[in-house]
């Protein structure tokens, strides 16, 4: 792959991610412990993962998927993304309880976010569309009139709140 595919994995990764991080980051920085944290991590593993297949077609696997999540932990951390990296294959490879919940929140919010009607009757999705419906036409004057790009917003909401509560950071 001479780097080429790497190197664009984990650019798509890092602009993924990046933004989730600043998001939980408004209240104040984020606790060292979020950076172990099954759940958290479990949810940064699966967009990581996620972004950078889509962004080269599935291409990027084995040493350079590794690569590239150790890449972009050390991005989006400023910490050792290598250790990070460890921890989550780890957590992966066992199938630690919260670490998969994380992963499956992730894979909904993508899915969601791209138009997937895979996870309608999840009670998540549910109460993000109530929320989106009661917003009605509120944010239109962002350019956010469609619908399910409103349902998507209001499930990361919920879901970066599932983070913090976990953590305990202010909501």
């Amino acid at each position: 792959m001479f780097g080429i595919t790497r190197r664009k994995a984990t650019a798509t990764a890092i602009q993924a991610t990046f933004p989730i991080i600043k998001t939980l980051e408004i209240s104040g920085p984020l606790p060292s412990q979020f950076w172990s944290n099954p759940y958290a991590l479990g949810y940064l593993y699966w967009t990581i993962g996620a972004f950078a297949k889509a962004a080269t077609s599935g291409k990027v696997a084995g040493q350079d998927m590794g690569r590239c999540l150790i890449d972009t932990f050390t991005k989006i951390s400023g910490r050792n993304g290598s250790e990070i990296t460890r921890l989550t294959t780890d957590m992966a490879s066992q199938q630690v309880p919260d670490f998969v919940c994380g992963m499956r929140d992730a894979e909904k919010v993508i899915a969601v976010t791209y138009g997937s009607r895979d996870f309608d009757n999840d009670p998540d999705v549910i109460s993000a569309v109530a929320i989106a419906d009661a917003m009605g036409n509120s944010l239109d004057f962002l350019g956010s009139s469609d619908r399910r790009t409103k349902i998507a917003g209001a499930l990361g909401t919920i879901v970066n709140n599932r983070i913090k509560r976990r953590l305990g950071i202010a909501a």
